[in-house]
This record gives C-alpha cells, structure tokens and sequence, in this order.
C-alpha cells in the first residue's frame, strides 16, 4: 500500500484514480474544503473521518457539494471518530468539555477509583 498525506488546507492537485481517506475536525472551514474537493470530483473515492461529531447542518452541505459535483456515488463513508482527546496513559485520557456535565477524564466515570487514587497518593 502506497500512501500520500496531505494538510487539507494545502494546494493539492486532483489525483482521480486514487482514493482519498480524509482524517479532519469537522470545522466550518474543513468542511468548506472538503465540499469543495466534492464539487471539484478531486479523488476516485472519499473516505471522510471526523474526530468529533458532525452536525446536522455540516453533513447537509457534505451531501449537497457531494451531489453538485456528481461524486455522490463516490463518498465511501463518512464517520464521526470521537477521537478528540489526549491520552496521557494506558488507561487514562482527558476530554474537552461539550457541557458543565461533561466529565473532564476517563476517571470522571469512576469517583471510586478516584478516590482511591487521591489515598494513594
């Protein structure tokens, strides 16, 4: 296998009989790009991963680049990761907030293990 990476926000040139896996945030400004390599038919296929969710709205305009630029039916999949954290060890990992109820950490799930870990150390 034989692969290129790419920052989204580069100049890239249309390479369309390869198929392209896209790993991004989905941001306003990500999804723009990514609307405008679908318009444009860039790859022979798109795999589109997001790290965090995707809204609504964002996976509309997904659809509607993908449908003006007749590549529809080369939009593979598109998955939303959850894979917007920082995992400092093995078993431990730290999110971003979405909400004030939102745990800060994997150990937000366990307040026994928490105290446990406050005892020992």
């Amino acid at each position: 296998m034989l692969g290129l990476s790419r920052l989204i926000g580069s100049k890239r040139e249309a390479l369309t009989d390869v198929p392209a896996v896209y790993f991004v945030s989905p941001t306003d400004e990500n999804v723009d790009l990514l609307c405008e390599d679908l318009r444009q038919g860039m790859y022979d296929s798109f795999y589109i991963n997001f790290i965090s969710p995707l809204s609504r709205v964002r996976l509309e305009n997904l659809a509607s680049a993908a449908v003006h630029g007749g590549s529809d039916g080369q939009v593979q999949k598109i998955v939303d990761q959850y894979l917007n954290f920082i995992s400092l060890e093995d078993d431990l990992f730290v999110l971003r907030r979405y909400s004030e109820n939102s745990p800060m950490s994997y150990f937000g799930h366990y307040p026994t293990l928490r105290l446990t870990l406050k005892q020992a150390y």
